[in-house]
């Protein structure tokens, strides 16, 4: 084989190894989150602070019709938003949200995860 014709094999080799480990990683990054929010999940009264928009057709809730809203939270003097994964909520409604301590973008309502506790 080719010295030009290895390179190229291994750096397509590589290109195909990224591909897979970022879908892989895409995959299993929210089952993970929610794993470390369930064990030691913080906390917080956050406020819904304005609409996402609408789910559509491809959208997660039964109630496609309506805006989902998103919320926004205070940790550290520091604002961190999340989406509320529903649309029963109005602007200025409290939401009560867990996160992880070290690292509160990572977060979701606490009705989302109270299922697993």
């Amino acid at each position: 084989m080719k010295k030009g014709n290895k390179r190229k094999s291994i750096l397509k080799m590589c290109i195909f190894i990224t591909i897979i480990g970022y879908i892989l990683f895409q995959i299993i990054r929210w089952p993970i989150q929610d794993y470390y929010l369930v064990k030691y999940g913080k906390t917080t009264i956050g406020h819904i602070v304005k609409e996402r928009g609408y789910n559509g057709v491809n959208g997660h809730f039964i109630d496609d019709e309506q805006a989902v809203h998103l919320y926004s939270f205070t940790i550290d003097n520091k604002i961190y938003n999340g989406d509320s994964q529903s649309s029963k909520y109005k602007i200025g409604d409290t939401i009560k949200v867990i996160y992880i301590e070290d690292y509160p973008f990572i977060n979701r309502p606490y009705y989302y995860l109270n299922k697993y506790k």
